[in-house]
């Protein structure tokens, strides 16, 4: 104890000195930006509402949202160009940098308004949002620039023989025409970035304008380039601590399993962080209202506001559960001496040595941590080191409690990264490497470099920086235990978020401040109450690891006692009865005569189906005319003839369209345009404007070639017909060009119209558009059709004059706006569906969960089966990230080192494939665990005993012909029965091929359909037993699927449409259709055999790749449809 009073006084003499210096020089390391803030939060709601009322915008009823923000590309433009001071000046004299941003808007109108309001209350921006259709006058450019000059005079008293115009884009709405002009400041130059004024004209009328610093592509490139170095150290810390988190789930579930984990302790603690975690979702509400979208309506706003905050409550609260389960017991026998961390918090435990020591070093440590990092970056700056300068005023300000953010916030780090890299991380490397030194440091590096996607520069100082914090807080913590670096993690980090608070004028602001401040003294104020009271400490020998571990010990072995004399006295069996539990009675895996006709005749009946005619669909016309590598050679051949340059230098991606479609807002896009052809047309329709030349052309090649560092860039588009739809040059803002009047290009662009499209005379132009680059002019003009496509559709298609080379793009299909506002709207339906499949999952899995732990007991998990399934589909995923890997190249940022992005590609994948391999473990294995429970064997062993091993074949045989056939035919009844019975359907069915842009298409369709057999019958047996084997009222089991439709089928349904109640009802039917079919097969004809289900899903989907690869005509096609005959022999091999 005395070596501990000495090293805290010698610890407390550094800290002072450390302290004084970081205070001292706190400014120098960290200069900040001084934001002359001259008006409160109220004031600039009331001037924007006071600016947009006296241009007559009617407000009333309107919801309002007021945030501070900051454009954050200028402001790191400025200062690392011109410094902080500088940079001050010019932000607060003649750029905006920072502004008070309003907005108004009201739920389910597309009719809104917004303001910017400087720091000294000035309005130095508006923009009115308003639809297409809306009517008003078609004015000439001309005019429209003198009524945006009068504006501006007007209103801002703007002189404009200090401003050059730049540039006019004009475009016309269905019922009157905008135009957008550009103007540039003369004479100003922030370093190389000139001051630009944009205004916006709808019809008559002023929509919008604002100024912005028009920062270099070079320096922007640049910038990034040197940020993609500290993503690449962050990805790989991101990596390591991947692994640390498997080890971590592995020795939680040992833990629960040997009754080590304590969970009163771990229960309130993730209770404590899950409420203060929800409290700041909820606190930040005014800040998310600035993002609201006026499709949804505010009451879904909100709730899935709450709904969200409630789940990320829940997942930290969860997360600091696994961590503290599955390092307390490796904490426990690290450090026998020190205080259990159960205790840590009790009466006594406040009152011992321990705790007043961790947490007097914990302060102390605060105070070293600050004189250090000053210290760094003051020695950092003379060396070259860069770092972001502070900004006084955040958006914290603007949610309810703004003392809320920093104590929750530092609260979260401070349990979740103290428990995962100190308690759990060093106890975890000391197990493995022997070496506690080693395993401070590792912990320390990964923690350091976790840190390094901030934008400090160069790469390495952010990580190297808390890297060495990390050691020091790694040596308290093996000192003076968990308690001591808890308290400097939450003291330094509430500090350094909550300054803020003090620099501000407000009082408001001070208070909040000031309750910052006692909390981060709780911790000193209890340790010193402590102390007075008794002038002495407590003696807790008995609350500290070695006596609470004896006390699991023994309490361990008195139960294990008691099961011993039970199974003596009164045998196992009665033991078994007397606990509740129901003896297991193994059910045969035969089927009985009945089933056996019934499989034989559905499955019959069902494979038939697949000679009968289907339901049309979009891609039944769609036939590739030309593989992949006859892509690549026809751009090859296309760009080097076009460009007169050589492509053998040149990074090439190859995706396909449908590829782009898979993900994000373009596919729901795409689905709305599809969805719209389906209310006002047909299939024949839907085929001719999507897949057909004299439509738009859905399914063509992209191949794009590019080389590091270089901003140019080649796209070419080849459609099915295997003719070149379009070659798109990107150009640097940089690169010289022709300077050709608008009227020139114009004819350039006409020209090329006319020689692309078969009847141009069907077109008019509708949008043009200048952009002034730094050594040229680059135009862009919009065609659209006359006469609609469908209904309002028209087809568009844009060319592009850059210099005066001419560039073209595909045809597209322009829907109205209001349409795609309806599919993406979200109403209370939504709201309650996706809340319903929540319920369903977590609740309706708990239920099943305690339902089957009471009728069958404890059930011991076995990892050694898992974990060869584990190995399989890591390896079979990491195949097929290569075997799809150029397609990544399409992401690729030029500006970037390639070796970075293919070493981050690599590693996300990596990361991606441990996601989906310990799924896979944690799906089999309680998967296992419950089968071999219910039916007494594993269900993915295929054993056939000898005997009876005719009569085993056939059984299965008829089980297989039954399932896939009736997986087929109600399938194909469910999709004709639309037809049929003229049921309501929100779209038309679309069947998308996945694996063209693959080296090997018939690889990556094997590999799918694997992996997806697996999860499928891994999550469908899990159901089943659950539902089926440990509900034993039917009318719960029905209530559960009738549920689980209701949610799954209107989440998957409104998550990127908006159907009808009619065709949400069928869409829950035709679920629940599925659901009680399958019910029936898994009970009847399944019956655990998980391996069978596994098989018919894998065939189910080979046969259904077999099927569109085999109707193509292109060679390479089909010998990749017979490759697929070939693996569907693959599980009758093995059987």
């Amino acid at each position: 104890m005395k070596s501990n009073r000495n090293y805290i006084l010698v610890s407390a003499i550094i800290a002072l000195i450390c302290l004084t210096y970081g205070i001292s020089n706190f400014d120098r390391a960290f200069p900040e930006f001084s934001i002359n803030m001259q008006i409160s939060k109220e004031e600039a709601l009331q001037n924007a509402r006071s600016f947009l009322e006296s241009r007559h915008f009617d407000l009333t009823g309107y919801h309002e949202s007021v945030i501070f923000s900051s454009n954050s590309i200028s402001l790191r433009y400025l200062e690392r160009e011109l410094g902080v001071q500088r940079a001050t000046t010019l932000a607060q004299d003649s750029v905006d940098i920072w502004h008070w941003q309003v907005r108004f808007f009201k739920p389910l109108d597309p009719l809104e308004y917004s303001a910017r309001i400087s720091t000294n209350g000035k309005v130095i921006g508006f923009n009115r949002v308003i639809l297409e259709k809306e009517r008003g006058p078609s004015l000439d450019p001309n005019i429209a620039q003198k009524l945006a000059e009068a504006f501006l005079k007007s209103h801002f008293q703007l002189e404009f023989e200090n401003w050059e115009f730049v540039e006019v884009n004009s475009s016309d709405k269905p019922e009157r025409r905008d135009h957008h002009f550009t103007f540039e400041k003369r004479d100003f130059r922030a370093a190389d970035a000139p001051l630009r004024l944009r205004i916006t004209v709808q019809g008559a009328q002023i929509g919008g304008f604002s100024q912005y610093l028009k920062v270099p592509q070079a320096w922007q490139r640049d910038f990034d380039r040197q940020q993609s170095r500290n993503m690449l150290f962050h990805t790989i810390a991101r990596l390591l601590a991947g692994l640390m988190v498997i080890g971590m789930f592995y020795h939680f579930f040992v833990h629960i399993r040997d009754g080590q984990v304590p969970w009163r302790i771990t229960i309130i603690l993730a209770s404590i962080l899950a409420g203060a975690n929800f409290l700041l979702e909820i606190n930040a509400l005014p800040v998310a209202m600035s993002g609201y979208r006026t499709t949804e309506t505010y009451s879904v706003f909100l709730g899935m506001r709450v709904l969200r905050s409630l789940m990320l409550g829940i997942m930290q609260g969860m997360s600091l559960m696994v961590l503290i389960g599955s390092g307390e017991y490796l904490y426990r026998k690290d450090f026998p001496g020190k205080l259990a961390l159960q205790n840590i918090l009790r009466w006594r435990g406040f009152q011992s040595r321990e705790f007043i020591q961790a947490t007097l070093m914990g302060y102390i440590l605060v105070a070293i941590d600050i004189g250090f990092v000053v210290f760094y970056y003051v020695v950092g700056q003379k060396i070259g080191f860069w770092s972001p300068a502070r900004i006084e005023y955040t958006n914290t300000v603007s949610t309810f409690l703004p003392w809320l953010y920093p104590l929750v916030i530092s609260l979260s780090a401070a349990l979740l990264e103290e428990f995962y890299f100190r308690f759990y991380g060093i106890s975890l490397f000391r197990k493995l490497l022997k070496n506690k030194t080693a395993a401070i440091v590792l912990t320390a590096l990964i923690w350091g470099f976790l840190h390094s996607n901030y934008p400090q520069q160069p790469a390495f100082a952010r990580g190297f920086e808390v890297t060495i914090v990390g050691i020091l807080a790694g040596i308290v913590f093996l000192r003076f235990g968990i308690w001591s670096v808890l308290v400097w993690h939450f003291v330094i980090d509430a500090i350094l978020i909550g300054l803020f608070l003090f620099r501000s004028d407000n009082t408001y602001f001070w208070i909040s401040g000031l309750i910052i401040c006692g909390a981060l003294a709780i911790p000193a104020v209890i340790a010193g109450i402590m102390f007075l009271l008794r002038r002495s400490f407590v003696p807790v020998s008995d609350l500290n690891n070695s006596s609470f571990t004896k006390a699991i010990r023994d309490e361990l072995s008195e139960n294990r006692l008691q099961i011993n004399r039970s199974s003596t006295i009164e045998g196992k069996k009665t033991l078994v009865k007397k606990a509740n539990l129901e003896e297991f009675k193994p059910e045969s895996t035969f089927l009985t005569y009945r089933s056996r006709k019934i499989a034989l005749i559905c499955g019959i009946i069902g494979i038939l189906t697949v000679f009968l005619p289907d339901q049309p669909i979009l891609s039944d016309n769609f036939s590739p005319l030309i593989s992949r590598s006859d892509a690549i050679e026809k751009a090859r051949n296309t760009v080097e003839e076009k460009y007169g340059i050589s492509t053998e230098n040149y990074i090439i991606s190859v995706i396909d369209d449908q590829y782009m479609y898979q993900t994000g807002e373009r596919l729901q896009t795409f689905l709305s345009k599809l969805s719209y052809v389906y209310k006002y047309g047909t299939i024949d329709d839907a085929q001719r404007i999507f897949s057909s030349d004299s439509g738009v052309n859905f399914f063509s090649w992209y191949i794009a070639f590019k080389r590091e560092f270089d901003p140019e860039e080649f796209t070419v588009v080849i459609n099915q017909s295997s003719g070149v739809t379009h070659c798109l040059h990107t150009l640097s803002d940089s690169s010289r060009g022709s300077t050709i009047e608008q009227d020139s290009a114009r004819v350039l662009a006409e020209a090329a119209f006319c020689r692309i499209e078969s009847s141009p005379e069907l077109f008019k132009v509708i949008s043009e558009k200048v952009k002034q680059q730094d050594s040229r002019l680059d135009y862009a003009f919009t065609w659209e059709s006359i006469e609609p496509a469908i209904e309002d559709a028209h087809y568009r298609r844009t060319v592009s004059v850059k210099g005066d080379e001419v560039n073209h793009s595909n045809r597209y299909l322009k829907v109205p706006e209001e349409w795609l506002r309806f599919e993406s709207e979200k109403t209370l339906r939504y709201f309650l569906m996706l809340t319903l499949n929540g319920l369903v999952i977590i609740g309706g899995g708990l239920i099943c969960l305690i339902a089957v732990r009471r009728r069958w007991g404890r059930f011991d998990v076995r990892w050694k089966n898992g974990l060869v399934w584990c190995g399989l589909v890591f390896l079979i995923d990491i195949i097929g990230e290569l075997n799809t890997f150029n397609s990544n190249w399409w992401n690729y940022a030029t500006s970037n080192p390639s070796g970075g992005f293919i070493t981050s590609t690599i590693i996300e994948g990596l990361i991606s494939s441990f996601a989906i391999t310990f799924t896979v473990l944690i799906l089999y294995s309680l998967t296992e665990a419950l089968a071999k429970k219910v039916f007494g064997f594993s269900p993915l062993s295929v054993t056939i005993p000898k005997s009876g091993k005719i009569n085993r074949l056939s059984d299965m045989l008829i089980t297989l012909i039954g399932t896939l056939g009736v997986l087929s035919g109600i399938n194909w009844l469910l999709d004709n029965s639309t037809i049929w019975f003229g049921l309501p359907v929100h779209s038309f069915q679309l069947e998308i091929v996945h694996s063209l842009s693959a080296y090997l298409p018939w690889l990556s369709e094997f590999l799918s359909a694997f992996t997806g057999a697996l999860f499928i019958s891994l999550i469908a047996m899990l159901a089943y037993i659950m539902l089926a084997k440990g509900i034993t009222k039917t009318w719960i089991r029905w209530l559960i699927l009738v549920l689980s439709a209701v949610g799954f089928a209107g989440v998957e349904m409104m998550g990127l449409s908006n159907p009808s109640n009619s065709e949400l009802l069928w869409g829950i039917t035709r679920l629940l259709i599925l659901l009680a079919v399958g019910y029936y097969v898994m009970t009847h004809w399944i019956k655990g055999r998980m391996w069978l289900l596994m098989i018919v899903i894998y065939l189910h989907f080979i046969l259904n790749s077999f099927s569109q690869f085999s109707n193509w005509e292109e060679s390479a096609y089909q010998s990749q449809s017979l490759i697929l005959v070939a693996l569907t022999l693959i599980p009758f091999i093995i059987l």
